[in-house]
């Protein structure tokens, strides 16, 4: 008897193989590390995979994030980043909004600028903000919280921060990250822009990342969500962990353990912070604070 068709939104082995150019035996071993999840339907024996996590997962292989990072002639890019401030966050949420809808207001993320501005970064444009990157560190608590979806970004406050302290092991969120897709004359210019956003972004971050391990700041693991195509693929390209399966319908959670990261974006960092502990001592670090 043959084998039923997949339901839609969903895809038989052959299918998700076919999609990630690979043998059935590679999307098995997707399966077994946790990159890819099987859901068998009310009444059937066959389970199917999510055709949204297989094309995510596809796109995630290009290695954005490799990619993005080749040196740039970014003094001649027109591209300017820096640490973002409370003033910028009417920028910031425009850029937001344009890619997400509904998303934090300007006021809500000014507070949060305002007690721990490090981990938040801007990219500016002729004086307009054309990308933005949240990276906040939470209690652990509120992380957890965060990650199993009994919160979401903006019930994020102040008390939710732990703020970045050299020689304390920290818990970073990744809380959002975008780069607006409005500047260009047609479709492809739109999204060469927008790439190029990112990447300078991602550039400019690696630099802040360096500084920060030259100070001793520790960051034990990075944590993210996205439901979007886009941000999801950028969770798979990061080598991301997937923190169980997607919550709702389709809103993907994803874990890195820094240290053993081979992201080169973290190499310059994990460098600048062996350099700080052989001068301080392993005695020095202390656990993050979860009260």
């Amino acid at each position: 008897m043959p084998r039923m068709q997949a339901p839609d939104g969903y895809l038989t082995s052959s299918e998700a193989a076919e999609i990630l150019n690979c043998s059935v035996a590679m999307v098995y071993n997707y399966e077994k590390s946790g990159q890819l999840h099987k859901t068998v339907p009310p009444g059937r024996k066959q389970g199917f995979f999510s055709e949204n996590e297989v094309k995510a997962l596809s796109e995630g292989l290009a290695s954005f994030f490799d990619a993005s990072l080749h040196p740039t002639d970014s003094k001649d890019d027109g591209l300017t980043f820096r640490q973002a401030t409370s003033d910028d966050m009417e920028g910031v949420y425009k850029v937001a909004a344009s890619l997400f809808g509904t998303t934090t207001s300007a006021e809500a993320r000014k507070p949060l600028i305002e007690a721990c501005p490090e981990g938040n970064y801007v990219v500016e444009r002729n004086g307009q903000i054309v990308a933005y990157l949240h990276a906040q560190p939470l209690r652990h608590e509120r992380m957890m919280a965060f990650m199993n979806g009994e919160i979401r970004g903006k019930d994020i406050s102040v008390s939710d921060l732990d703020c970045f302290r050299p020689g304390q092991k920290s818990e970073c969120l990744i809380k959002s990250i975008g780069a607006t897709k409005q500047i260009g004359a047609t479709d492809k210019d739109r999204r060469a822009n927008q790439q190029r956003f990112i990447m300078r972004l991602l550039q400019g971050v690696k630099a802040e990342l360096e500084e920060m391990g030259s100070r001793g700041i520790i960051i034990d693991k990075i944590f993210g969500t996205s439901e979007t195509p886009t941000g999801i693929a950028m969770g798979f390209s990061a080598s991301m962990q997937q923190f169980g399966k997607p919550l709702g319908e389709g809103r993907f959670r994803f874990v890195m353990n820094v240290e053993e990261s081979e992201l080169s974006i973290f190499d310059p960092y994990k460098e600048a912070l062996i350099k700080w502990q052989k001068l301080h001592g392993n005695a020095s670090i202390r656990q993050k604070h979860t009260t």
